[in-house]
């Protein structure tokens, strides 16, 4: 596929993949990642690509294939070597690499005139809802959370447009980042204690469900604060944060609230 689409040979890719081989046959995990990045980085370089007016491609297959050189490494270090540095770093490396790569197709999905991914999470009450059972309404994507000032306060507002037009195919995806910051995460010492944590940011999350008085039912949540992996699908990186999607699923505008959210609908 990449020499496709880049200046590039088949050649090349089996040379990178027969030296990281013999590297990795040997142990040497960590010469053989250097190795490789060098060869990706060189590979796919943004000078290389042909025709192509998104700039975003080059640098999103670089840092795609460096994960997948990192997810196998880290595999067989923690078999060979689970408590040496590297494979600490590589744990922490990982979820990095994905969140940048979700930032980097972000760019390019959400933009009005697109069609965002869809979003299947739970409910409180542990009922999944999907974002494309809503196609033919006209639909507010709301990022928010219990914790989130902003949020709170502009929440009478989103009630209020809600009441005065769900009769007319209005609907309201409420998206929350309550949860466990991804800070907190590493420094909770096993799986009751995230348990706990989890079940606390859930009660909040739902006791303010109520008390702003959000009585649609799409609210959901994945309760992993800013590690959801759809805030990152979103490109969300401060709430509130919202997407309005016309009766044809496609983004019709981005962050309308307040005085300008009931125009924008």
């Amino acid at each position: 596929d990449l020499a496709n689409n880049h200046q590039g040979s088949v050649e090349h890719g089996l040379k990178i993949i027969k030296e990281c081989g013999k590297m990795v046959r040997k142990h040497n995990i960590r010469a053989a990642m250097k190795f490789q990045f060098r060869q990706y980085d060189t590979f796919i370089h943004p000078d290389h690509v042909e025709g192509s007016d998104n700039i975003h491609i080059p640098r999103f297959l670089s840092t795609q294939l460096k994960l997948d050189v990192q997810k196998v490494a880290l595999a067989k270090l923690q078999k060979l070597s689970p408590g040496i540095a590297m494979t600490k770093d590589l744990q922490k490396a990982i979820p990095q690499q994905e969140a940048q790569i979700a930032a980097l197709l972000a760019k390019q999905k959400i933009k009005v005139g697109q069609t965002p991914p869809n979003i299947s999470m739970k409910s409180p009450d542990g009922k999944t809802y999907s974002l494309k059972d809503l196609k033919g309404k006209v639909v507010l994507i709301d990022f928010w959370a219990s914790w989130c000032g902003p949020c709170r306060r502009e929440n009478p507002n989103v009630v209020k447009t809600y009441n005065k037009y769900n009769q007319q195919g209005f609907e309201i995806f409420s998206v929350s980042l309550d949860g466990i910051h991804p800070k907190v995460l590493p420094r909770l010492k096993d799986q009751s204690q995230i348990d706990q944590q989890t079940d606390a940011a859930k009660n909040k999350w739902v006791a303010a469900i109520k008390k702003d008085g959000l009585l649609w039912d799409y609210h959901v949540s994945d309760l992993k604060h800013w590690g959801s992996m759809v805030a990152k699908e979103y490109g969300v990186s401060s709430i509130p944060k919202t997407f309005l999607l016309g009766r044809d699923g496609k983004i019709a505008a981005i962050n309308p609230r307040g005085a300008a959210l009931e125009p924008a609908l």
